[in-house]
């Protein structure tokens, strides 16, 4: 995915009072490029699951990071990219939530992960050889564009 010419970037602090900035950020980006509500939605779910994750589970070591999460137009999609320097943790190994292996299990871990993986049309991680956790996401604007 390369960068198109409307980009939207906003630094967050590993902390989740930053939840509600995140949320401002991406219903400006997308009420300036008059996106349907639906996407919002998807959007705005989709970047608060893996924002709060990263925030509750990455930093095990303390202190305060800064890391981008950056929205942008490209052809027929919104794509979005968040990267940190959070411990490793690919979430594409995450396992499809299953509601009764959990209940069975009393684990409830996985659930927003799977949704992530559901309502965004690609996803994708890689670990960066400087030690950089770097998701993208691709959320396709035309439903005649997506794939099943």
């Amino acid at each position: 995915m390369s960068i198109g010419t409307s980009t939207g970037t906003l630094l967050l602090r590993n902390d989740l009072s930053e939840i509600t900035r995140l949320s401002q950020f991406i219903q400006h980006f997308c009420e300036s490029h008059g996106f349907p509500a639906d996407i919002v939605f998807n959007i705005t779910l989709s970047l608060e699951e893996l924002v709060v994750n990263t925030i509750s589970y990455g930093y095990g070591e303390g202190g305060e990071h800064e890391f981008p999460v950056r929205l942008w137009v490209e052809d027929d999609s919104v794509c979005i990219q968040l990267e940190d320097s959070a411990a490793p943790f690919n979430t594409l190994d995450t396992p499809e939530f299953d509601v009764h292996r959990a209940m069975q299990q009393e684990r409830i871990g996985g659930l927003g992960i799977t949704l992530v993986k559901r309502l965004m049309d690609e996803f994708t991680y890689e670990r960066t050889g400087d030690g950089r956790n770097v998701i993208r996401l691709r959320k396709r604007l035309s439903p005649a564009s997506a794939t099943s």
